[in-house]
């Protein structure tokens, strides 16, 4: 036994030493293979400048700025183009006898883009050349600091587009590089209408106003809050208040104007923040810039205009009701036990107001039981339809994200009396789950349940394919009498 055991730890330091020095040394000369033929091999940390064809980029506080406009540059943008550039792959580099054989002006047309990086006392410059047409390679030539060569490079970049095998022959990525080193200067802008760190932390409240709905205020500190307040009896959802603050702080333009000579119009929208400190910061949303039409934002301490895609624009249109608990409310957990319900239902054949109680065993998955009924001679025959509850239950429940509220209103009289003459139509019922008493009404292409004890009402657009059923023989079937 103590010579197998020798035999094994001889066994595995030996599979050790072979990993050691052949697979990691394998890893170790792949790695350094890849650092030489990468074509563009710079520490872009110690770069000062970046010269492009249509525009130059300067390092100031560690931040890329544009230097005729001295404006912050988009940082996706850059780190993108910086990304295709290190992925650059050298296929072979030509000696300088190769090289002699070149007309370098058929290689390099007078277009030819070229990108230059440049460090204290001394520039790197990158040209990209024709590409060849019996692969992906195309040519490159850099220059800078004593040194001149020209190389067949690949783009080895992830491929952003259709799919094709690595040996099919195409342009797309070759001209996607052409493009990213021609963009013009204002595609280079950082297009974030908030370009400081305005933390979420340190804003206090935000105020909306826009065409479509009444004026509105979000309260952050000390707790979330709206004003206008929530209705009684609904609460409010706080992740939503953390949505829309950081949907805000990011809201990105597709183009942006400085020092714009045009004028804005027609505005639609105002969204004003303030910050701990009593810092306000006014956002305008207007349908007009100049003569174009389309979503423009301005803030009130810049002089930028920038241009918003339509679904980015519709933040400025926000409801105060997008930020409520917009379903019924009952004061504590269900379905940790089982639970009564009372369901009234006016049935206009028989003329008068039936009841049910039936058992919701909401903590298992097992049938709903009928324990009473004002049906007496029915009693024994009547069945719960149990998908018809589940369905019931899952809206009272808000536990289908399809069907949620969409909108929230105050059970007033005069509407209170409508939907109480649509329930003694037999377009509705009456029922108690939790100790809430709940009333479901059906009025056009709006389900509408109200809270009779909070007065408010909640209204659900309702397919007729997922309407729930409104009539008492929706819940229960009567089951066939035993013969004798």
């Amino acid at each position: 036994m103590k010579k197998n055991s020798i035999i094994l730890g001889i066994l595995i330091g030996l599979i050790a030493f072979i990993y050691w020095f052949e697979e990691l040394g394998q890893q170790k000369r792949r790695l350094s293979i890849e650092q030489k033929t990468t074509a563009i091999k710079l520490n872009f940390e110690q770069i000062q400048k970046i010269s492009l064809p249509a525009v130059t980029l300067i390092k100031k506080n560690n931040q890329y700025i544009v230097k005729d406009q001295n404006y912050p540059v988009d940082k996706e943008v850059l780190d993108n183009l910086l990304f295709r550039l290190g992925h650059l792959k050298i296929i072979r580099k030509f000696t300088n006898d190769e090289r002699a054989k070149f007309n370098l002006d058929d290689l390099f047309s007078q277009n030819a883009p070229k990108v230059g990086f440049h460090f204290p006392g001394y520039t790197f410059f990158y040209q990209i050349g024709r590409k060849t047409l019996h692969d992906n390679t195309f040519y490159v030539r850099n220059w800078g600091q004593n040194v001149d060569e020209l190389s067949l490079v690949q783009d080895n970049s992830p491929f952003d587009g259709i799919y094709l095998s690595e040996k099919s022959v195409h342009d797309q990525k070759y001209h996607q590089l052409l493009q990213l080193l021609n963009l013009p200067e204002n595609q280079f802008f950082d297009r974030r209408v908030f370009t400081f760190n305005f933390a979420l932390t340190k804003i206090n409240q935000i105020a909306f106003e826009n065409q479509r709905n009444r004026p509105f205020k979000l309260i952050f500190l000390p707790h979330h809050k709206t004003l206008p307040e929530v209705l009684n009896g609904l609460g409010y959802q706080s992740a939503q208040f953390l949505q829309i603050s950081r949907d805000l702080l990011n809201l990105k333009g597709v183009k942006v104007f400085l020092t714009p000579t045009k004028r804005l119009s027609e505005k639609v929208s105002t969204i004003k923040f303030e910050t701990q400190s009593k810092k306000q910061v006014i956002l305008e949303l207007n349908r007009k810039f100049g003569k174009t039409k389309g979503f423009f934002v301005k803030r009130s301490d810049q002089n930028i205009v920038y241009q918003l895609n339509d679904v980015d624009a519709r933040i400025f249109y926000a409801n105060v009701q997008d930020f409520w608990d917009k379903s019924v409310n009952f004061g504590r957990p269900l379905g940790k036990s089982d639970e009564q319900m009372e369901l009234f239902f006016e049935n206009k054949n028989l003329k008068k107001q039936l009841y049910f109680n039936v058992e919701i065993p909401l903590a298992q998955k097992i049938d709903i039981k009928l324990n009473k009924t004002s049906l007496k001679s029915l009693q024994d025959r009547l069945a719960p339809n149990q998908p018809a509850f589940r369905e019931l239950l899952s809206l009272v429940l808000n536990e289908n994200p399809s069907l949620s509220a969409y909108r929230v209103s105050e059970l007033g009289q005069n509407y209170d009396h409508l939907l109480e003459q649509n329930y003694h139509k037999g377009q509705g019922f009456k029922f108690t789950i939790g100790g809430v008493p709940l009333r479901v009404a059906k009025r056009a292409d709006e389900l509408i349940i109200s809270n009779l004890e909070k007065r408010y009402n909640l209204h659900y657009l309702v397919p007729s394919d997922k309407m729930i059923g409104m009539d008492t023989f929706d819940y229960f079937f009567i089951k066939e009498k035993k013969s004798d």
